[in-house]
This record gives structure tokens, C-alpha cells and sequence, in this order.
């Protein structure tokens, strides 16, 4: 028997719940794309993202999120969560924005890429509205239900928020009339004007970049990489959200020694080197399945030449226990934050934001 909203409100409760309603059985508002250029002849073309899907009636885009319905392109996903589940930020990972904080993070059906390495394929390579799993929640219920339990933080992150950016910037925005705080994952392969409209009501957001080289990068998530660093650079220059960059490191893929000097020389031409990086460990998973996990000692590797590359703040992600998962000064070199993996242990920057030193260290504390 399928679980009444109630129930999967009162799930939430205890930290975790998976939606699972029939969407046949949703009456789901029509929501219209913000981002779109309509033809005379009935088509359109969807602005969202840099692939600029032309779409007759009745096609939908690449992202399985987006329709032509009678010449009027729609959100599909819009209301239709699929994952939700409280957990602390530190779980996109974000390192430097009020540590240990928790927030609900949700996902719904859907993305604009190709990854072949992700964990969420079931979800992410198929159309919202066909999950069985996706339960309708106006942005205004979903936020009064996470308060009213005690969570101050609204996190999209589970699957792409580009391919149902219209759901997460309505529910950031109640979120923000609520005064609670707003925060993402994305790996940002979207148009400027999109990101910019997502970014005014964000207050942290983690980058996924797949490494610099174009082919590497093709053969990993379908599309180049230009489009992500742009993303990045417009995030840091433009806007106040937070930024720390995260790097999944694969093997063969883009693990050389070249690769990852190669993305850390790019990253520190766009951003310098006061934004967190995160080298996270790849584990098989989908359409890689036959390669190993990263081996300790790449990852290791990739946070001393990270720190030689003078980025002051490197971590290994999905590594634990590791001297990369801590906040340390970038001046003494004294452990600020201890955490083991996601979870902090010790938190000596939060409501102070330096170190006995007098090293500021930037971020939200």
C-alpha cells in the first residue's frame, strides 16, 4: 500500500523518506519553463542548458524533465520529489558553510547529463513523472513540513537540479520567506542567465567538475567541459553564493598525475585558490562497473599536489578516516574542524570564523 503524504511527512521525521505514490495518481500543476524560445511553427527551444533542445509537440528533452505541450514547454517534474532525506551539508559536500547543519535534501527524476558512473540512474535517467516513487509537494508544504521538524536548511542535490530548475528555484524561494537557508549540487552544465536566476537565491552551492580534458570529460558525462568552468567563474564573480568545487577522480579516466595538475591549473586561473576543492573517491557504480575504486594513494596524491598548487583548503571526500576530511589553518596548519567523513567531531571555527592564530579562514561559520 502506497504511504498517504502524511505518512511520508512523519517519515521525514525520523530523517529519511522515500516517496512512494503513484504519479498517475498526482494531479501535478502545469508549471511553464522560465527559459525557453518559442517558434511559430509550434516548436520550441529550451534556454536552460547548453544543449538548447528543439523540441516539437509532444518531444521532450534530453534532460527528461522538459515537454513541448501544445507549443508551451513544461516542467514536468515540478512538485514530484522523488528522494528526501535529512543529512547534514556536508553531504554535497560543503565544508565551509555551517558545519554539521542539518538539512532535507531532495532530488527528483531527471538529468541534463550522461554520467556513467552515476549512483542514481534509476532516477536520474528517467522521466519524473513515470517514478513510482515521486509524491506531489508544492514548494510551500514541502517547507513548512521541514520546519515544523526542526530543519532550517533546503538542500537539491540527489539529482541534477539544472533539469528541474523550476521546482527548486520556486521551493528556494518559499524557503527564503521562511528564513531558512538554501543550498545545492550541481555539476552546472547551464546557460548563464538560468544559473544566475538559480544562484540570487542560493546561499551555497558545490560544483561538480569532471576534470579539464575535453575527451576524458566527454567520454565520462556525454558533454565538455567549457560550459562548467564558465558556470564556475560566473558563480564566483558574480554572485554572493557560497562555492567549494568537488572532483570525482576515476580511474584511467582522469587520474593521471597530467589530469588532475591540468584541472587544478584551470580551477586556479578561474577561481584563485581560496575556494575549497574536494577530490571525492570514485566507487563502481552503472555503465563503470568494471573499473576499481580510486585507490587511496591517487587520492592522496591529489590532495598534496592540490596543496602544493597553493589551493588552501583540499579535501578527499568519500574517504574515511583521512586527514583530508579536516579543516585545517592555512597559515599553522592547527585541525580546525575534525570530521570523520561527513560527520564533525570537532568544530573550532563555527561563531568565530579564525584560528587562535588570527588566520581568517573563509566561509560561513
Amino acid at each position: 500500500m502506497n504511504p498517504s503524504r502524511r505518512d511520508l511527512l512523519g517519515l521525514m521525521a525520523s530523517g529519511c523518506a522515500l516517496c512512494a505514490v503513484d504519479p498517475a495518481l498526482a494531479l501535478t500543476p502545469r508549471r511553464a519553463v522560465d527559459f525557453v524560445t518559442p517558434l511559430p511553427d509550434g516548436r520550441v527551444r529550451c534556454e536552460v542548458c547548453p544543449r538548447h533542445c528543439l523540441l516539437s509537440r509532444g518531444q521532450t528533452g534530453e534532460c527528461r524533465s522538459r515537454s513541448n505541450h501544445g507549443g508551451e514547454l513544461i516542467a514536468r517534474g515540478w512538485g514530484l520529489p522523488c528522494i528526501l532525506e535529512v543529512d547534514a551539508v556536508e553531504m554535497l559536500p560543503l565544508y565551509h558553510w555551517r558545519p554539521g547543519t542539518r538539512a532535507l535534501h531532495l532530488g527528483v527524476g531527471g538529468c541534463n547529463l550522461r554520467c556513467a558512473y552515476c549512483q542514481n540512474a534509476d532516477i536520474s535517467q528517467r522521466r519524473p513523472d513515470s517514478l513510482r516513487r515521486a509524491s506531489f509537494l508544492e514548494p510551500g508544504e514541502l517547507v513548512r513540513a521541514a520546519r515544523a521538524r526542526g530543519v532550517e536548511v533546503i538542500s537539491f542535490g540527489y539529482t541534477e537540479p539544472v533539469a528541474w530548475l523550476e521546482y527548486a528555484i520556486d521551493v528556494a524561494v518559499a524557503a527564503r520567506a521562511a528564513g531558512m537557508g538554501v543550498i545545492a549540487g550541481s555539476a552546472c552544465f547551464v546557460e548563464p542567465e538560468p544559473l544566475l536566476a538559480f544562484a540570487e537565491h542560493l546561499d551555497a552551492i558545490a560544483v561538480t567538475v569532471k576534470g579539464a580534458d575535453p575527451a576524458a570529460h566527454r567520454e565520462l558525462v556525454g558533454v565538455g567541459p567549457e560550459p562548467v568552468f564558465e558556470a564556475v567563474e560566473i558563480l564566483h564573480r558574480r554572485t554572493d553564493c557560497w562555492l567549494e568545487l568537488v572532483n570525482l577522480v576515476v580511474p584511467t579516466l582522469n587520474d593521471s598525475e597530467a589530469d588532475l595538475t591540468r584541472l587544478v591549473d584551470e580551477l586556479g586561473t578561474r577561481v584563485g585558490t581560496g575556494v575549497p576543492l574536494h577530490f571525492s573517491q570514485f566507487w563502481p557504480s552503472w555503465q563503470l562497473g568494471h573499473l576499481p575504486k580510486t585507490p587511496e594513494a591517487t587520492l592522496a596524491a591529489a590532495h598534496d599536489l592540490g596543496l602544493a598548487a597553493g589551493i588552501e583548503h583540499v579535501y578527499l571526500t568519500n574517504l574515511a578516516p583521512h586527514t583530508g576530511n579536516h579543516t585545517h589553518c592555512p597559515g599553522c596548519g592547527e585541525t580546525l574542524v575534525e570530521r570523520l567523513g561527513t560527520q564533525v567531531l570537532r568544530d573550532e571555527l563555527s561563531g568565530r570564523g579564525h584560528c587562535r592564530c588570527g588566520r581568517r579562514v573563509p566561509g560561513v561559520w
